[in-house]
This record gives C-alpha cells, sequence and structure tokens, in this order.
C-alpha cells in the first residue's frame, strides 16, 4: 500500500499488512463472489464496494484490478478511488431527474418528444388531450402528418433549424387534430443532447390570452436549447478526465495526481450541472404569490438562465449591478420579463458581426425609493414607424416563423400592472472601446414601497 492508501484506510503500514481484503469491504463473501462473477460476464475489471476506513467510516470505493506477473508469481495490483461524493452527487441528479419528468407529465401545456423524422415518440396529457388522440394512435402518427398543408414547409424549415442550431424559436402553425378540427399553435423546438430527438413545447392560442395568462412554460423550449448548451462543456470535461484516468491506468502510469485531478475536475462539472437543473426547476416551478426581493437578485437569477445562449451567440455582456433596492413582487414574473427583453436583443445581435455584438446591463438608484435598470444593445435600434408599437400584443418585427409578438407585451403587463413599474423604449448612440455604436434601450424604473 502506497501512502495515499494508507492516509484514505487510516491504518499504519504494519497494520496494513496484516489486514485481509475482505476485513475491510463490507459486503458478505457471497456478495463479493456474485459482484465479481457479474463482472467477469460482462469482462469488467472495475468494482464499486462499500469500504470500511480504520474509524468505522463507510466509503464507495471503485476499484481497479490489475493481475502483473512478477519474479515473485502473480500479484493484484489495484487502484482504488473513493467515488462517495460521486454517488451522492449521482442520486441527487437522479432526484432532480425525476421532479422534470414530474414537470413534463403535470405541464398545462403540451410536450412531446419526437425523432428527428419527428415522429412522436412521447408525449404528455396535456398534448394528448390538445390533439385529441390515444396514445396508441398518436404514437403512429408525426407532427408533420398534423400540420396543415399550407404550413408544412415552414415547419420543415423550423425542425431543420433546430437540428442544425439546437433550437428553433416559437412559431404560429394550424394543426389538424382529431377528426379534422383545426387548432392554431404556437410550438418551440429544441434538440436534445443526444442529437437523435426533438422536444416540442406546444401552447394552444386558439384559446391563448396572454393578458390573463401567465405561464413560465412560454419559454420552455429556449430554456432546454440553454441547458443543451450549459451541458455540453461540462459533460466533455467529464468525458475527458474519465478517458485519461482509464488509458493511464490500463498503461500502469496513473498516478495519485491524475487520479486526484480527474476526481476533482469530474465533481466540479457534476455539481455545475446539478446546479443548472435548480436553476431551470426554480423557474419552471414559479412562486404564485409576492414577497420583497431584490432586483439585483432577480437579474442575477435571469443571467444564470440565458448565460448559455448569450455565451453560445458569442455577445459581450458587461453587468453593473452594485445599485439595488428591494420591492415587493413576484420574483418568477420579473424573471420571465427580463428573460423576454434579453431573448429579443439576442435575436437581433446574432445577425451582427461578433466584434460588435454587445449588451449593457445596469441599475443604478435615482434616489433612496426608485431604481432605474437599463438594457443597452447594440443591434442598431427599432424603426422609429414601430418603436411606440412594439408592447402591443401579437406586434412583432420578426418574421411569422420566428416570433408570435407576445413577448414584449407580457414584459409590458409584467413590469406595468403587476410591479407597477415604468418601463420605456428609446433608441440610443453610443462610444465603446473608441468606436461608436447605436441600438435599442430599455429603461425600468422600480419604485420600493
Amino acid at each position: 500500500a502506497n501512502k495515499s492508501a494508507l492516509k484514505f484506510y487510516g491504518f499504519t503500514y504494519e497494520e496494513f499488512l496484516n489486514k485481509y481484503i475482505h476485513e475491510i469491504n463490507t459486503l458478505s463473501n457471497e456478495e463479493q463472489k456474485k459482484k465479481r462473477e457479474e463482472a467477469n460476464t460482462l469482462k469488467a475489471n472495475r468494482f464499486e464496494f462499500p469500504h470500511k476506513l480504520k474509524d468505522g467510516t463507510i466509503k464507495t470505493v471503485e476499484v481497479h484490478s490489475t493481475p502483473i506477473d512478477t519474479e515473485n508469481g502473480i500479484v493484484l495490483f489495484s487502484i482504488i478511488e473513493d467515488i462517495t461524493e460521486q454517488k451522492r452527487l449521482q442520486e441527487e441528479v437522479l432526484t432532480q431527474k425525476n421532479e422534470f419528468e414530474s414537470i413534463f407529465n403535470y405541464s398545462q401545456d403540451g410536450i412531446a418528444i419526437a425523432n428527428l423524422e419527428t415522429k412522436f415518440l412521447n408525449f404528455n396529457k396535456a398534448f394528448l388531450n390538445m390533439t385529441g388522440f390515444t396514445k396508441e394512435e398518436l404514437l403512429t402518427k408525426s407532427c408533420k402528418e398534423l400540420t396543415a398543408p399550407e404550413d408544412k414547409h415552414r415547419h420543415e424549415k423550423a425542425v431543420q433549424d433546430a437540428i442544425k442550431n439546437g433550437h428553433s424559436k416559437n412559431y404560429k402553425k394550424d394543426s389538424i387534430v382529431k377528426n379534422g378540427k383545426r387548432i392554431t399553435i404556437s410550438i418551440s423546438i429544441s434538440l436534445l443532447p443526444d442529437k437523435q430527438r426533438l422536444l416540442f413545447t406546444i401552447k394552444d392560442m386558439t384559446a391563448f390570452k396572454v393578458i390573463e395568462q401567465q405561464t413560465k412554460l412560454a419559454s420552455m423550449g429556449e430554456m432546454l436549447g440553454n441547458i443543451a448548451h450549459q451541458w455540453r462543456q461540462p459533460l466533455s470535461v467529464i468525458t475527458s478526465s474519465a478517458s485519461s484516468m482509464k488509458v493511464k491506468s490500463e498503461l500502469c502510469i496513473l498516478q495519485k495526481d491524475d487520479i486526484d485531478q480527474g476526481v476533482d475536475d469530474i465533481t466540479k462539472q457534476a455539481v455545475y450541472l446539478s446546479d443548472t437543473i435548480d436553476n431551470f426547476r426554480n423557474f419552471l416551478k414559479g412562486e404564485k404569490n409576492d414577497f420583497s426581493l431584490s432586483v439585483k437578485e432577480v437579474i442575477q437569477d435571469t443571467l444564470s438562465l440565458t448565460n448559455a445562449s448569450l455565451n453560445n451567440t458569442y455577445i459581450n455582456l458587461s453587468v453593473d449591478t452594485q445599485d439595488d433596492i428591494k420591492i415587493h413582487g413576484n420574483k418568477s414574473e420579473l424573471t420571465e420579463a427580463f428573460i423576454n427583453i434579453i431573448n429579443n436583443s439576442i435575436d437581433v445581435l446574432k445577425n451582427k458581426k461578433e466584434e460588435d455584438r454587445l449588451l449593457f446591463i445596469k441599475t443604478k438608484k435615482i434616489d433612496n425609493k426608485k431604481l432605474e435598470v437599463k438594457i443597452l444593445d447594440s443591434g442598431g435600434g427599432i424603426a422609429l414607424h414601430v418603436i411606440d408599437k412594439i408592447f402591443e400584443p401579437y406586434f412583432t418585427t420578426k418574421h411569422q416563423s420566428q416570433g408570435t409578438g407576445l413577448g414584449l407585451s407580457m414584459v409590458d403587463k409584467i413590469i406595468r400592472q403587476r410591479h407597477k413599474a415604468i418601463i420605456t423604449v428609446s433608441n440610443k448612440e453610443f462610444e465603446h472601446n473608441n468606436r461608436k455604436f447605436k441600438g435599442a434601450c430599455i429603461k425600468i424604473v422600480f419604485e420600493t414601497k
């Protein structure tokens, strides 16, 4: 045993030499034998065991054993890795996965998963109710089949955009459901991380009243797109770390520093993935009641949900939220409003050169009771003949396949009616790094009561 093993188990070298492995392993001999038989069937040389340390603590370890032919005969060389924390994190992620599945199953909006040819693989009860089909009937159909003939070209383009870019924003189309009934729906499409399936979030627009219905699932597609972007890098680090340790271990060149570094990297990335699910789940659950809340914290939560999209579109973000006040309001609704504003800026900026993609978010106290939040982009501004209409319901400057005109209308209702704040929009010219820019500037003034 090396020094690291002695330190981990808590024994002295002499104590360790008088031990048998079955004295450390807390499984019975029969259980250990069964595990090894299973591993032999799978041709594996890695085993997970609960090991007891000298102080009685039980740790979950992964044992990688390799027989080595020496002058004194064949000996078993084993590398032991403490995976207790990893197992805990895996269980935590599994719990959060189950919570997300509950959202999928009980959402009031339709959610469906399909293959790349849009053939349905899974869907929630709300989508079944929306279409009128039975589960068996819907599993034989595709999203394309349910699309009205005049909208099929636009639907196919949205699907291809999602496959190519990872996400296709909300677009409206007519859908033909059970008994030839026609409904108008709004769809958002996201490519799932396995890149073999698409996730559709569907709203029935025929009965949709944005002024009266506040729902967090309006941004489901965007949030899932964010998670896909946020998870790519951590998953790459985890895969690389595990592969590196495996190769070095097989070559018998794995050092303690390699193990420590690999475990640290994997644990750090697993925590990050767990936090991402927490943020997404909290946003979707939404708090229905109003409470005292910090405007600064709402902005920070918003950025945690949109940061991946900002990074993926190479937008240079500058945030100054030192000034802050407490207001009485709904955190989930305000987060939704800020997400809509930021997503509108992203839509404009991604068509600019990378070096010209700027977004500034700043808070400034007007007095002890008032706080101004300014969101400024370098997208070129809004045409003067439409700037006064952008908060009107169903007004949009985007192509029909890209926008419904509901986002900023919802922002206006949340800010003005729900939180009694003032929101204005203007075009502003400014200078940054000795260069001149022009963009849309949205100002929101909150007041504490």
